[in-house]
């Protein structure tokens, strides 16, 4: 693997310094709060059946990812825990209550766990200028399903499915983790999470199939296995998870690039986008010699998201702040957007106008320490930040 040796990384002293300015220059707004998720159920003698029969246990219910579109937040609600009868659903992007319940998209009927035609367990969604939501059903790793890994392709609009894709056994039927995607015109980009087989999943929308990339960048940093939040320190083994890509520039579609960093790693890496998308080129061993450091930052991070400018935002999980860095200029530009308690283990984010939307709460009790889900404990927040220039979709 080749690395670019001038890495730079933010400096902690100016992390504090910049702090201080930033507390005070943006404002990070609490939108809705959720203890406890429930939903929009069909009628009361559902509900109390569910609760009754333990096919919804109200704490193991918790937002991950989010994307918006039109005067919706959609939400991927992971199927970690038992007790959880919707795994992808949407909340309106204003409303007067604080908890707003969550209601099943595309439907109940595709929520239920009946068949391997419906959805088992996302993780991760992403929507294009059109509507066209990309649905990855892929998370596999606690058994809660025996039907395979898929990617669905569905028109908001129409209300109808486009296609439905079935990843072969190399993208991870056993225990996979399928954690975050990215589309890119007709292809996505999909951060495999296994930690015996980590990769980059590639699939072509035109070609109707996939391929896979390993690389040693793609497994966890040994130097950065040791995560802090609040007072409490752990080791977490976390292989690739956030991934995003550079918009076009004009009419050029050349010298585009994925950036992408294991969960546990300090490093952002980037590989260009013609490489990843010459499947020839992949069967040989060097295509990983175009494989880059973009920069170091101060902190891990799980979430990466990209708008038309090129300007990356990432959390950063242990500082309880959101970052930027214009991918187009030297790391060293990069800067602290604001800092709050409240942005705790940032697992998603989404653009609207001139705000960035995250999704934080404290999922790092539950995967990491071990702790069972409690009502009680639970604490998930969609938070709302102001942002220079508008957003746009370049998908």
């Amino acid at each position: 693997m080749s690395t670019n040796k001038s890495t730079i990384v933010i400096n902690e002293v100016a992390f504090f310094v910049i702090l201080l300015y930033i507390s005070k220059a943006t404002e990070v707004k609490e939108v809705y709060k959720w203890n406890n998720v429930n939903f929009t159920w069909p009628n009361q003698l559902v509900y109390q059946y569910s609760l009754q029969a333990g096919l919804y246990i109200p704490a193991n219910n918790f937002p991950t990812n989010i994307k918006i579109y039109g005067s919706r937040i959609y939400t991927a609600l992971g199927r970690y825990y038992s007790g959880t009868p919707v795994t992808l659903g949407y909340v309106p992007l204003k409303s007067n209550n604080v908890s707003p319940l969550v209601t099943p998209f595309p439907s109940w009927e595709m929520n239920v766990q009946c068949d391997c035609k419906t959805l088992q367990n996302v993780n991760a969604i992403d929507i294009d200028k059109n509507g066209i939501m990309w649905i990855l059903d892929g998370l596999r790793h606690n058994n809660l399903t025996n039907c395979p890994s898929k990617l669905i392709i569905y028109n908001i609009t129409s209300h109808k499915i486009i296609s439905t894709y079935d990843f072969p056994s190399e993208g991870g039927q056993t225990n996979a983790y399928l954690g975050d995607i990215v589309i890119d015109g007709n292809f996505a980009y999909i951060t495999d999470s296994n930690a015996q087989d980590p990769g980059i999943i590639v699939y072509s929308k035109k070609k109707n199939t996939s391929w896979k990339l390993r690389d040693a960048s793609m497994f966890p940093d040994q130097n950065a296995l040791t995560f802090k939040i609040g007072k409490s320190k752990f080791n977490y083994y976390h292989a690739v998870g956030p991934i995003t890509v550079s918009p076009y520039t004009g009419n050029s579609k050349k010298n585009r690039f994925i950036f992408y960093s294991p969960v546990s790693s300090l490093n952002i890496y980037k590989l260009n986008v013609d490489v990843i998308q010459n499947r020839d080129l992949i069967t040989q061993n060097s295509w990983r010699d175009y494989v880059h450091v973009a920069g170091t930052k101060a902190d891990q991070s799980y979430n990466y998201v990209m708008n038309h400018n090129g300007d990356m935002y990432f959390c950063l999980l242990n500082k309880n702040a959101l970052a930027k860095w214009n991918v187009d200029k030297g790391f060293r530009t990069a800067s602290f957007v604001a800092s709050n308690n409240m942005i705790n283990w940032c697992t998603g984010a989404a653009f609207s106008r001139d705000h960035l939307y995250l999704i934080s709460g404290n999922l790092s009790n539950y995967f990491i320490n071990g702790v069972k889900p409690t009502i009680e404990m639970n604490s998930f927040r969609l938070l709302k930040v102001s942002i220079k220039n508008r957003n746009k979709r370049y998908s």
